[in-house]
């Protein structure tokens, strides 16, 4: 997660949260964490998704941590 927060500064997030889940409510859906990124726009969002150091950071350092690979991924932009 810090790679990530550091391409906070080239890829122009507006904010990045990221934590484990430690609610006692059961809800998560077997999601142990999550991470949020707000943009300044959907523009600078889509520029984030195709730049090839996001894409490389995701490949080398996420997607090796995360079960059944891309199945367990919720993505949500709003």
């Amino acid at each position: 997660m810090d790679k990530l927060q550091a391409l906070s500064s080239k890829l122009n997030f507006k904010n990045f949260s990221h934590g484990y889940n430690n609610s006692t409510k059961r809800l998560n859906k077997d999601f142990n964490y999550a991470f949020s990124m707000e943009f300044n726009s959907t523009a600078e969002r889509d520029n984030y998704e195709s730049d090839p150091i996001h894409i490389n950071i995701a490949k080398q350092h996420l997607l090796p941590l995360i079960n059944n690979n891309t199945e367990s991924i919720l993505v949500f932009d709003f």
